[in-house]
């Protein structure tokens, strides 16, 4: 995901851009469910092999799983009164 490009598009739409960038680390998650022998040991294997992730660097579109992009509607321009 590349939050520079998608800004530009946004922005091609007349919005203005608050913030965009990318968000979070990798995580292995499972739901609770009976399993059979071999997946068993899969789910340990994959549980004890992801600690490197969290070693990765954070903010970065190669390796961040989501990313961010806050946008507002611009005000269209009010008149001078005086």
């Amino acid at each position: 995901m590349f939050p520079d490009k998608w800004a530009q598009v946004i922005q091609a739409q007349g919005l203005e851009i608050i913030e965009a960038g990318c968000l979070g680390s990798f995580d292995f998650w499972y739901g609770e469910q009976r399993r059979n022998l071999l997946q068993k040991i899969v789910v340990q294997t994959a549980r004890r092999s992801v600690w490197w992730t969290q070693k990765l660097p954070l903010n970065n579109p190669a390796f961040a799983p989501f990313f961010g992009l806050v946008a507002r509607k611009r005000r269209a321009a009010s008149p001078d009164i005086r």
